[in-house]
């Protein structure tokens, strides 16, 4: 994994046609002893991690299954669950808001010749954007392993190697 990047990416080369690799997916997930959860619609794929294993910080492991040539490809990236992704959205949004809001009043205050205190507020918002950038990338450090074990699933998926001991 790259540190900073805010969605790995997971991409592999499968076995089979694309059905049976969608069918290995839905078998996968129904085994009783399988470490994720998920579901499967028309060639698309979502793992996340079990619910009595899964924290804030949990990814999700979002793939499609693709035809490309004579190949099938199992492409996806992982990510937050769309909870948290949606609430880090929101921060950043607000955050870049509050920064170019900032600017503008400090230029206007600039211009008039005014006391330019609207830079503190530029300077508030790019301090929380960072902040919220840090905090994505602890919570992606602290779940690491579970992005390894949504990896290894996929990769039973791809290759044909779900079993009992999934």
């Amino acid at each position: 994994m790259i540190a900073g990047r805010p969605r790995p990416r997971f991409a592999e080369k499968c076995d089979g046609s694309r059905d049976d690799v969608v069918k290995r997916a839905r078998d996968f997930i129904a085994h009783p002893d399988t470490s994720c959860q998920g579901m499967t619609a028309r060639g698309h794929i979502i793992l996340s991690i079990t619910d009595s294993e899964r924290h804030v910080w949990s990814p999700t492991l979002d793939l499609d299954v693709r035809e490309e040539g004579d190949a099938v490809w199992v492409k996806g990236r992982f990510g937050p669950s769309p909870t948290v992704w949606t609430f880090f959205v929101a921060v950043y949004a607000t955050c870049t808001f509050a920064t170019i809001a900032g600017l503008v009043l400090a230029s206007a205050q600039a211009t008039i010749g005014g006391s330019v205190w609207g830079l503190w507020i530029a300077l508030a918002g790019a301090t929380a954007f960072g902040l919220a950038w840090a905090a994505a990338l602890v919570g992606q450090t602290a779940g690491h392993d579970q992005i390894e074990t949504l990896r290894a699933a996929a990769m039973k998926i791809a290759h044909n190697r779900v079993d009992a001991s999934s």
